[in-house]
This record gives structure tokens, sequence and C-alpha cells, in this order.
């Protein structure tokens, strides 16, 4: 007889195989882009074999259990039972997860079509045999049982190297794991919730915590609660309180997840939003959550997933993670103080708001804390949200609280007589006026007072504000200390990453006296650091942070509250006796560049041992002083720095090998670690920076200005990149090749061309540069040398460029930008547009889809429309006409005078025949004249005839054109006709690469989802439909295209993903959606110089050609360097 407890025990293994099975089941049914039918019948029969299975595990233990000679019949080690595990098992190591198809986003299911019909024979074998033992008596169990023998036979039985391998699988998820969690952080979050609940007392909060308003809140989900109230008045302890109620509420139950995160702009400044989502994933992950496999990996820092090249973004892998839990609690402080604290803003915060509540299959729960600003106001407008208002009533309660617990539990107050005790509490609740931060610089006013009689005294005099209050705190400051005290402020509230306490105590012994260059000064130098930080603790607090792994820990510097920034650079400080603390932010930035050069000078100069170590200050210093100098906007150069800065690039001498180890002035945007990479010189560095006189002395002593190095090249084209006139005369004197290309903007003139700095233009053309070496990522794909110098209006520079030898009529490659007449006419440039046509310029020349005298009735501009005709335009298409006829200006009467002069030089209203560039249904398609249209394919007019509207000798054909300009009737009549949909021009674009560049989305939607156009078409350069949406289009069309199938990390024929074309073309809102959407930031393509999406994007920056693109109208400089930060960070 056969143990019913082992019976059990296999009962019970396909009990838990089966739910393994499910979970993979369930996750190849997501992650499978059109997931087979077969995906679902398995987990249908896994589903009931592990539900039968469960039934007989009830009977066997129940205490009226039958004899079970059937099942019991089933059992032993070789029995049917136990070789049904087995099949359970082999079917589970099958279908491990970790298979994904090219299209990097999606699972591969395993199973041919065959083996799958095997399996599921299999598995319905298995669920007839179990339901035969359960019915008990059933007598052909037997013959079902040999039928399941026979199929299993069918089958190969499980690999012990199958078993390594899983295993081994397994304790890389362990490894991988726990290096993401390393990686994302968000320890700090933790932290800070206990650093502020301990300043909570026991009841604070309660009349919030209390309140039916809040319960019904915590209850009912998908509902925001906001809790409102002024600068100071206890948010944030608030905000702890409210975290360890809900972590109370939760009680550890699996049914319930909590987020918080705290923004302290006092802390630090300009953090990405991933940070935000990466802490979430991490407290997530700790409560349980798990990471499904088949979900790629993002790579480093901040929430960055490691492991496979496949990526995520951190929003949808947050989504997926809280889908995990029935309730989602979510809480946000310190949403007044995101403008400073993160790169996006308000814009971030409210966006990961709106998406977090705007997913209705989770239940969330969202309570954020802030001041009533008008940005908040606007943001929860169409969002469910209640509002709780810290009054004065409600913030006394808790600061009453507050005020009682420290005097019952700090030892100072605890000795002092109630009756004081009472009258300081009247006092500091009426005097505070709803301000804990105000109370608690009072308090510690009064911690400092020895006798009743001067406490009563300090009552009387407290300040009654906390401008006030900071007044007073600088005002009694010792005079000894007071250059001290501002060096330390200074550097805290200036510093462009968070200070540590050792680099804040080097930072101080830097003595600045503006008649003479910086200097370390031993008699600056802190004896005792943390009480001299103790003593500013009404300005500044500290806080720690570290590794958590390695168990180390680092004290940092921040400002105590983040209204002292606010107050030392305010106008209030002016005039009083503080006013020698009134910190100009420029003034600010040059005084930390020189601070930062003499420190690293110093450094290196008394260096017994390993500089970074020894010398806390030495790698920020180097790293940053720079950006310290380009922040100040000249200001620096008051300090007497010529002879560090001669040292600092001295090839021959310690300082520059030293320095290049974290200089990146080249590349800003990268971190500042230590790296023994850096091959640029002296001269290309100085010649960068824009320092003359260093310049000259480099060259001075010998130096070549051709010797290769650096992101562009030469010490010729980033001087010329930068602007600096003076040190490109001093590079051209020097033999500098002016010809020279490579790097990130091929040559100095396209360099120079591309940044807009006219004036070093010249002097590269005077001194021989060729005005016919394009710049490859400019000139190639954007304009040419000639249009920048008519758009700009530089009459000198176009003769000097016609007179170089560059022809008058030379266009960009890409058909969608002008030329040069083009240029000067949409620039009401009367007087180079003259001077083009007198060198020839042709008035008939296309681009930019348009002719120079369409352009000229565009802008309604009479006298140029005389002139061109005059020079022999063309007024043969009626294309003119209606553009001058279409246009909604004011002045009336100008346009009917631009309209008759047209007719009357032979513009037809109703053209029948081709004209000399094209035909009339290609016109008809490039003007959207639906009814036009239709006639003409009525009468039989060829929908693939091609024409030369586009671009002179680039024939185009009207589904292209139409495409582009995203009309969907009109490519539904198009291609009803006979239009070839996957047609290419000779460039090799389709209809839908330019429906996906199109800045609307129903051209795309109807060539892909109507007509089924081929996504897999490729132009000249490899570049497919998702190249030509990243580069020009917008996240609309982004999102359609991969819903549709496409690769977000598509390559194309040089190496460029997406994200690569989106960095290179400025197209900050698709680089945004590219981020979110999963795009990988780590991949390099084969360009030389910039060959990163990090790169491009900031090359882009510089460069003045994105301005002119319609898709960055909305983008700010701001803006945009909160974009590049994030880009930075994800591709780490």
């Amino acid at each position: 007889m056969v143990d019913p407890i082992g019976l059990v025990g296999t009962l019970m293994g396909i009990v838990q195989v089966c739910g393994k099975l499910m979970s993979i089941c369930y996750d190849y049914r997501m992650g499978v882009r059109d997931a087979p039918r077969d995906i679902s019948r398995i987990l249908d029969e896994v589903v009931s074999v592990g539900s039968i299975a469960q039934q007989l595990v009830k009977v066997i233990e129940s205490d009226s259990a039958p004899s079970l000679s059937s099942l019991q019949a089933m059992g032993g080690d070789d029995g049917t039972l136990r070789r049904c595990l087995v099949e359970l098992q082999d079917l589970t190591a099958s279908l491990k997860l970790g298979k994904v198809s090219s299209s990097r986003r999606t699972l591969a299911w395993p199973l041919p079509r065959a083996d799958a019909g095997k399996r599921l024979q299999v598995l319905a074998a298995i669920k007839s045999t179990l339901q035969l033992a359960l019915a008990a008596d059933n007598t052909s169990s037997s013959q079902n049982i040999m039928e399941v023998s026979n199929l299993t036979r069918l089958l190969p039985s499980v690999d012990k190297k199958i078993t390594r391998l899983s295993e081994s699988v397994a304790q890389s998820d362990e490894n991988l794991l726990a290096e993401l969690l390393n990686q994302l952080g968000g320890g700090s979050q933790s932290a800070k919730q206990k650093q502020e609940y301990r300043k909570c007392a026991p009841a604070t909060g309660d009349w919030l915590l209390n309140t039916a308003q809040y319960m019904k809140w915590k209850t009912n989900p998908n509902k925001i609660l906001w809790i409102q109230g002024a600068a100071g008045c206890g948010k944030t302890v608030l905000c702890a309180r409210i975290i360890k109620d809900l972590q109370d509420y939760g009680g550890g139950e699996q049914s319930s997840s909590l987020c918080y995160f705290f923004m302290d702009a006092s802390e630090e400044r300009g953090v990405d939003i991933n940070r935000v989502y990466g802490s979430f994933i991490r407290q997530l992950i700790h409560q349980g959550a798990t990471i499904p496999r088949y979900l790629p990996r993002r790579r480093r820092m901040y929430g960055s997933l490691c492991g496979e090249q496949q990526s995520v973004s951190l929003k949808e892998l947050v989504d997926v993670l809280l889908l995990q839990f029935e309730h989602n609690y979510i809480v946000l402080d310190g949403l007044d103080e995101c403008e400073e604290y993160l790169q996006d803003g308000f814009s971030g915060i409210t966006e990961l708001i709106k998406k977090m509540m705007k997913q209705t299959k989770g239940q969330r729960h969202l309570i954020v804390l802030g001041r009533n600003l008008e940005q908040l106001r606007n943001a929860f407008k169409s969002l469910k949200t209640s509002t709780v208002t810290i009054d004065s009533s409600t913030v006394n309660l808790d600061m009453q609280t507050a005020l009682r617990h420290q005097f019952s539990h700090q030892a100072k107050f605890a000795r002092w007589p109630m009756s004081l005790k009472k009258k300081i509490e009247q006092s500091l609740l009426v005097q505070a006026n709803g301000s804990f931060r105000l109370m608690d610089c009072q308090l510690q006013t009064l911690r400092r007072c020895a006798t009743p009689q001067a406490v009563q005294k300090a009552l009387k005099d407290l300040p009654k504000s906390l401008e006030e209050h900071y007044f007073m705190a600088i005002s009694k400051i010792d005079e000894s200390n007071r250059m001290s005290v501002k060096n330390l402020l200074r550097w805290v509230a200036f510093a462009l990453r968070p200070l540590s306490l050792d680099e804040v105590t080097s930072a101080i012994a830097i003595n600045v006296d503006r008649e003479h260059t910086p200097c370390i000064d031993e008699d600056l130098e802190l004896l005792d650091p943390e009480s001299f930080i103790d003593s500013c603790s009404s300005l500044v607090s500290t806080y720690c942070d570290g590794d958590e792994t390695k168990g180390t820990q680092d004290v940092y510097i921040k400002l105590a509250h983040f209204t002292v920034r606010e107050f030392l650079t305010s106008d209030a400080i002016l005039g009083g006796t503080c006013s020698d603390f009134f910190m100009d932010i420029r003034l600010s930035h040059a005084f930390l560049a020189s601070c930062s050069l003499a420190y690293f000078h110093h450094a290196v100069q008394s260096a017994a041992g390993d500089l970074w170590i020894y010398h806390p200050l030495a790698r920020y210093a180097g790293h940053f002083w720079y950006e310290h100098k380009e922040l100040s906007q000249g200001a620096w150069q008051s300090f007497e720095l010529e002879s560090i800065l001669l040292d600092l690039f001295d090839e021959d001498g310690p300082y520059f090998r030293l320095w290049t180890k974290v200089a990146n002035v080249d590349r800003p945007w990268l971190p500042d670690e230590l790296s023994d990479t850096n091959d640029s010189t002296a001269l290309y560095y100085s010649s960068y920076c824009g320092l003359t006189r260093v310049v000259k002395a480099v060259l001075d002593k010998g130096a070549s200005p051709n010797v290769s190095g650096g992101l562009y090249y030469r010490p010729l084209q980033a001087a010329a990149c930068m602007g600096h006139l003076e040190i490109v005369q001093l590079l051209i004197e020097a033999t500098a090749e002016v010809n020279a290309k490579g790097g990130a903007l091929s040559t100095a003139l396209g360099a120079a061309a591309a940044q807009g700095h006219l004036d070093v233009a010249v002097t590269l053309l005077e001194a021989g540069a060729n005005v016919n070496y394009p710049n490859p990522r400019v000139f190639r794909a954007k304009d040419e040398a000639l249009r920048y110098a008519a758009r700009a209006g530089d009459e000198k520079l176009v003769r000097q460029y016609l007179d170089e030898g560059l022809s008058v009529d030379s266009h960009a490659q890409v058909s969608d930008h002008p030329i040069a007449l083009q240029s000067a006419i949409i620039g009401g440039h009367t007087a180079i547009v003259h001077e083009l046509l007198s060198r020839g310029a042709d008035p008939n020349l296309e681009s930019s889809f348009s002719t120079p005298l369409r352009a000229v009735v565009e802008a309604g501009n009479f006298i140029l429309a005389q002139v061109l005709i005059n020079a022999g335009a063309r007024v043969d298409a009626h294309r003119s006409l209606r553009s001058a006829l279409s246009q909604r200006r004011k002045d009336l009467a100008n346009d009917r005078e631009i309209a008759e002069l047209l007719m009357r030089h032979g513009a037809m209203v109703t053209p029948s025949s081709p004209d000399t560039v094209g035909t009339p249904l290609l016109y008809a398609v490039r003007d959207q004249n639906s009814d036009l249209i239709n006639a003409l394919l009525d009468r039989g007019a060829d929908p693939n005839q091609r024409g030369t509207i586009v671009e002179e000798g680039k024939p185009s054909f009207p589904l292209l054109i139409a495409a582009e300009n995203g009309n969907p009737e009109i490519i539904d009549s198009l291609l009803r006709a006979g239009s070839i949909l996957d047609d290419q021009d000779s460039e090799g674009f389709s209809a839908l690469h330019v429906a996906a560049a199109c800045r609307t989305s129903d051209g795309l939607k109807s060539l892909l989802h109507k007509h089924g156009a081929n996504m897999n078409m490729r132009l000249l350069n490899g570049s497919l439909p998702i190249h030509s949406a990243a580069s020009r289009g917008t996240p609309e069309n982004l999102g359609i295209l991969l819903d549709a199938g496409a690769d977000i990390n598509a390559i194309n024929d040089y190496g460029r993903t997406p994200l690569h074309c989106a960095a290179d073309n400025g197209n900050w809102e698709m680089i945004e959606a590219l981020l979110e959407r999963g795009a990988l930031a780590n991949v390099k393509s084969q360009d030389d110089g910039a060959n990163t999406p990090v790169d491009m994007a900031y090359l882009a920056k510089r460069e003045s050609v994105w301005a002119s693109m319609t898709f960055s109208a909305d983008w700010d400089d701001e803006r945009i360097e909160r974009l590049l930060q994030r880009l930075k960070e994800a591709s780490y």
C-alpha cells in the first residue's frame, strides 16, 4: 500500500509546479506580441490540473477519506503521479523565460505548434487521469494511466544540465537583483522618513489622521488628497507621520504597497525625475514585488536596471510592480520645491501624478504635500482631488504638542520650571504664526539662555519672521568667523552637486582677496569642523548618505531650509548690517570658479600622497571650475588667475596630467569620475575654454595646433565652435590647418557656421577655409553655409561665400530645407535677394517644398514678387496664386495687388497640363486640393507618375507628398486609384517614412492600419520609418509605430538608433518620449566624434539649427537642460 503522505507530497508538488506554469504562461501572454492560442490552451489545462490536484489533497486529508485504491495505484516513485509531476517540471523548463524576439521588447514563444500539440495531449491525459482518480472507483483509470505513460515517452526527460542551468539562472537573477537594488539607491528616503518622524510628538498629526476626509481617502481608491500649507508649517514632519500611519495600516500584508518620496531643494537641486521612479521600484521590491522576467532591464544610476540589453522605462516598470498589489499608497512631499529640486520642475512631477492616477487597473491612493501654488492647482484640475489646508488652528495644535514633547524629553528643557515653559509655549505659539521652521529657530535661541531672566528677555527680542531670524543669525556671527561662514554659505548654496563635510572644510580654507589670487590659508582651516557647522545651525544642517553595500556613510552639508538661499540672493539683505552676505549669482559662481582653480593648484603642488584622498575638494574643483566660470558670465576675470591657469595647462608639469583625469570640459555632461582615457591636449582645452593668454603661452612653447584629440578633433575646431575669434586668429597664425576634417562638427568653418559665429566664419574664409567642405552633422542633413548667412541677413558674409566660389544655388541634400534665396526672402533681406539674383540665383529652383516666388507671396511682399518675376520667376502653375489668396492677412489690398500681378504674368487658376517641373496631380496633392485630385484621377491621371516638384533632380510621386501632408483622405484616393503602397523615391523614402516624420498622425494611421504599409522599408542609409519618426516626428507617431511592432532600438547602416536620430536633430520631445518608452541611451554609432545620443543631444543644443525647428517651440533652455541631464543619467 502506498503511503498517503507520499501521495500528498506528490500532489502538492503538482500544485506548486502548476502555479509556476500559470505565472509563466501569464508572462508569455502579456509579453508575446500576437500571442498564439497555444498559450491560452496550455494555461487553461494547467489551471484545471492544479485545481483537481488541490481537490485530491483535500480528499486525502479529510477525516472521512475513502480507500483511494485508484489513486494509490498511481503512487510510488515510479508511479503515474510521479511521472505526471516530472512531465509538468519538464514543461516548466521548456517554457523558461528569457528568449526575446528581435524587437527587443517582446518574448518569443518557445514551443513550435507540433510540440505544443503534444504537450496539450499530455496535459489533457493527466487531467483525465486525475479526474478519474478523484472518482476513486472508476475502472478505466488504468487505461488512462497507460495512455499517459505512452504519451510521456514521446517527450524527452529533463536533463541534469537543464537543472544546473536553471540554478545558474536563478543565481544570476539574485545577483542582478542585488546589483539593481544597489544602483537604485533610495535608502535615503527611508532615512529621511525616520529622521523626520523622530521630530514627531506622540500626537503629531492626529488632527488629520482622525478626520473623516483622511479616513475616506485611505479606503476609497483613485483619489488625490492634497495637503496645503505655508512654507515652514511642518508639512515634512506631518508627511513622516502619515507614512508611519500607512505603514501601520498596511500591517505588512501583501495586498497593499506604500511608496513615498521627499523633495528637498535645500539638499539637492536639478534631480532627474527617474530618481523618484527608481526609489519607488526599490521600495516595491522590498515589499515583495517581483520583476517579471519578460520585462527588460535598464542600465545604471538612479533606478536604471542592469542585465539584458533590452530596456523598459522606469515608469512602465513602476506600473508593473504596483499592479502586483491590490492597493497602492503613494506619498509625495515638497511638491512646491520641485521646480528647483527636479530638472523637469513642475511639469515632471505633474506628469508623474497624472500617469499614476490614470492607471485604472490599480487601486491608487495618492497624497501630496506642498504650498498652494498656481502651477499645482492647474495640474490637479483634471484629477479627482480633495484638499486639506493646514491653518493656524491645526498647526498650532501640532506645534503645542511638539513643544510640550521637547520640554518633557529634552534634558535641558526638562529641568526648567513649569511656569517658565508655559510662558515660552504661549509666547512662541503667538510669535511663530503657524511656522514650525520659525519656532524651531526661536527655540535654538532660547536654548542658549542660562537664566529665567535671559529667557524672558529673549522672548521679547525673538524674530517675528524667518527673514528677521536670518538677519539676526548673521548679525550675531563673530567678526573673526564672518569670512568662514560666508565661504560656507556660498559654497553650499551654489555648488553644482552636494558637498561633503570634508569638501566644505577644504573649501572654507580658501582665502579670496579681490586684489590678489585666491590661495589656501592654513590660518582659515577649521579646528573643529563639526562644532563650526553646529554653530551655524540656523543656516545650514547636515545629513548622511553613502553606499549601503559597503556600509560607508559620508556627512553632507545643506542649507537649513530652502528659504536661506532665497534670503541670501534677495534684495532684502541689502542696505543693512548683513549686506556683506548678499550673494550675487554671477559673482558667486566666479568666486567658486576662482577658488576651485586655486584649490586644485595648491592640492597638486602639495600632494604628498594620493591627491584625491588627501585633498577632498580636488575632484570637484578640477571638474567644475569651468562650469562655474561659464555661469559667472565673465565675472571670473576680476580674479587674478593667469599664473594658476598657465600652470594648469602646462603639459610638462604635474597639474595638467592630474587635471585631465577629471576634466571633461568639452563634455560637461559626464560625471566627475576619475579616468585615464582623456587624449586632449593643453592647447585643445585652452582653445575650447576661451583662455586667450594661455593659448598664446602654449603656442609660444612650440605646441602644434594640428594635434588631434577631444570631441571637436583639433583646437581650431574647438575654438570656432565656441566662437573665440581671437583664439581662432592665433591658431591660424600658428599654421593651424583651416580645412582639417574630423570630430563632432567636421571642419572649423562648419563648426562656426553651425553655431552662428559669423565673425569667426569670415576669418576662416579669409584664411582659406574651403566652403565646399560640408559639416556632416549639419550641412549633410540640415543646411549649408550660404543659407546661414542669408538667413542671418549678413550681406558681407554672403558676398564672401560667393566670392570664395560657393554655388549661389547650393542647397541642402534633404528636400525640406530652403535654399539661400528663400532664406533671404523669408528674412525680408531685400539687398541679399538682389545680390543672389545678380549672381545668377535661379528664381525657379525649388526647395523647402516651395519656390522663391511662393515664399514671396506667402510673406505678402509685393516688391520682392515684382523683383522675382522680372528675374524670370515662372507663374505658370496655380499654386502661387492660391498661396497669395489663401493667406489671411489684414492688408487685403496688398493681397489683391499680388494676385493681380501673378495673373497678369500667366498664372492659371485651373492648369490642365504638366508644367516644366511637375504634374498637375503632384501640385494638387501638394496643395491638398481634394476636389482637384479626384477630378484629375477621374480623368486618368497616373497616380504613380513622378515629377521634380520637391527638389531639382529628385523625382517624387503623389503618395509620398500626400503622406508628407498627412491627409488620409488624399492617401485613400490615391491608393484606390492604383498608387503603389510601398513605392520609394531615389533616396529610399516610402510614404510611411514621410508620414512617420509628419507632425500629425492621421496619415500614418491610414497607411499603417488601414492599408498595411510595410514598416521594414529602408532608406539608402538603412533607416526605417521609426528613424524618420524620431528625427522629425511626434511622440504620438512613435507610439503608433511601436504599438505596431517597430523596434525602438533598431539601427541603420551607420549604427544609429532612433534615439540617435532624435538627439542629432534636437527633437527634444521625441528624446523624452523615447526615454519613457525604454530606448537604450548607451548605444554608440559609427559616427566620428559624437557617437552617442548624449553627445549628439548636447551638440544639437549648441547648434543654432534646432531653434528653428517646429518641434522645439515649447522647449526653453531650462527645460532642455533638464532633459539632457535625464538623458545623460540614462546612458550610464
